[in-house]
């Protein structure tokens, strides 16, 4: 298994994501390991990811699928701390419960920098922008707008866009923290 770069600075983290794309609640659990357990609620079903700091997916599950997709292979040159101007990527290989194989490849630049207060009043410090594009497999490409908490130490949607569809503002709601 990946040893985790950034350790949460929180034991949880919950919040509503608000886009065009609907309403999901999303709970983060920091795990003792270092690594993120992810909920999201979509109302009939429900999703759990473990994932290094609430990014590069490790196992996935739904609830209306008896499979599950476990990471085969990762190559990154992700580092942390992150810092304006840095650009990293990832390569991965996902293999669900019938050993399929499906790849991926995340290329990421630190754009900005702001108030992570900005975010929700529930956050603290500076946040750093970071704009990624993502390739999966077998599905149209897909574009990321991440807020790097560095009080937390977790990536959170600040806007996503799918495909050629246009990119949709991404507000969080009812956000509570504990540390």
């Amino acid at each position: 298994m990946l040893k985790p770069w950034a350790l949460p600075r929180f034991k949880q983290v919950r919040y509503t994501e608000v886009s065009a794309l609907g309403k999901v609640k999303v709970q983060l659990d920091a795990q003792s390991d270092g690594y993120i357990r992810k909920l999201e609620d979509y109302g009939i079903w429900t999703v759990q990811r473990l994932t290094l700091a609430n990014q590069l997916q490790l196992k996935f599950t739904m609830s209306i699928s008896s499979g599950s997709s476990l990471l085969n292979k990762l190559q990154t040159d992700l580092r942390f701390p992150l810092v304006m101007g840095q650009r990293y990527q990832a390569q991965w290989d996902n293999i669900d419960s019938d050993k399929k194989v499906t790849a991926s490849a995340l290329r990421c630049d630190v754009t900005g920098k702001g108030d992570a207060h900005s975010i929700a009043s529930e956050f603290s410090g500076e946040y750093l922008l970071v704009e990624c594009h993502e390739t999966q497999e077998g599905q149209p490409g897909s574009s990321d707008k991440l807020a790097w908490l560095q009080d937390l130490n977790v990536f959170v949607p600040v806007a996503q866009q799918v495909g050629d569809k246009p990119e949709s503002s991404v507000k969080l709601e009812n956000v509570s923290v504990i540390r």
